[in-house]
């Protein structure tokens, strides 16, 4: 009496491609990822008010992603200035605090962090389907 197995070497295999997968698979996951994040922060901002020019709405974006301790990681935020009376700007990203967080005579409106909580499970979503194409093309 002895144990067979069938398609052992084909899951050794399957193990060595996916502890080779490039980092352009990885980039592309948290990219799709934070479109839905950026898309339903601007949303949920909307919803909340946080509209008046339209600016820091419109600023709300990602970098590319970059190395972390733990891996890799997208930042999204608003990014770059507005104008703030003549001759003045003031950073999109303080707007966003103000608003995220109020101030006197300003209730908050944590439009960040619901966003990115109402985003999470779509976000996945985009992630996996990234993740399959990839699987998918390894015949995996």
């Amino acid at each position: 009496m002895g144990i067979s197995m069938n398609g052992f070497d084909e899951l050794i295999i399957a193990f060595d491609e996916l502890s080779e997968m490039p980092d352009s698979v990885l980039d592309g996951m948290l990219e799709a990822g934070a479109k839905v994040v950026e898309r339903v922060t601007r949303e949920t901002g909307e919803s909340y008010g946080v509209h008046r020019t339209g600016v820091t709405l419109g600023a709300i974006g990602h970098d590319a992603p970059r190395k972390t301790a733990d891996g890799k990681a997208v930042y999204i935020y608003p990014k770059g200035s507005t104008a703030n009376g003549p001759n003045k700007t003031k950073r999109n990203a303080e707007v966003a605090y103000i608003n995220e967080y109020g101030k006197k005579n300003q209730p908050p409106r944590p439009f960040m962090r619901d966003g990115a909580e109402r985003a999470a499970g779509e976000a996945v979503q985009q992630e996996e389907q990234k993740f399959n194409d990839y699987l998918t093309s390894k015949g995996l």
